[in-house]
């Protein structure tokens, strides 16, 4: 059979496509971290990852995220969330980073959450 080039290679990356949506989800070797040390020593835009509970809904795409007896605010745009529900109940780990502006508390924008239960 004598295909051309050009169909074979369609073929083929119509076969491997579904790959590149899916995501790892092993350990990560990104330090995990207090939320102790977040609200009293981190900066502006530093990369954080921290387990604890979404707890309360205080705006449009602001939350209550609290960590061994901590609370912090969280930003958390809708497509960050993950595709399956949880509630206050449910262990997460979220990865994002600081905002800290001058004489206010830290809060963190989301980048992902990932359920642990």
């Amino acid at each position: 059979m004598n295909l051309k080039p050009s169909l074979i290679t369609f073929i083929l990356a119509a076969c491997f496509s579904g790959n590149v949506l899916a995501q790892y989800t092993g350990p990560t070797t990104g330090q995990m971290h207090h939320l102790k040390e977040i609200l009293e020593d981190s900066k502006d835009e530093q990369q954080v990852r921290i387990k604890g509970y979404l707890i309360e809904k205080t705006g449009d795409e602001t939350y209550l995220f609290e960590s061994d007896n901590h609370v912090i605010s969280v930003e958390i745009e809708q497509e960050d969330f993950p595709r399956q529900e949880f509630n206050e109940t449910h262990l997460i780990e979220i990865t994002g980073e600081v905002d800290r502006d001058k004489g206010e508390q830290p809060e963190i924008e989301v980048d992902s959450i990932t359920i642990v239960k």
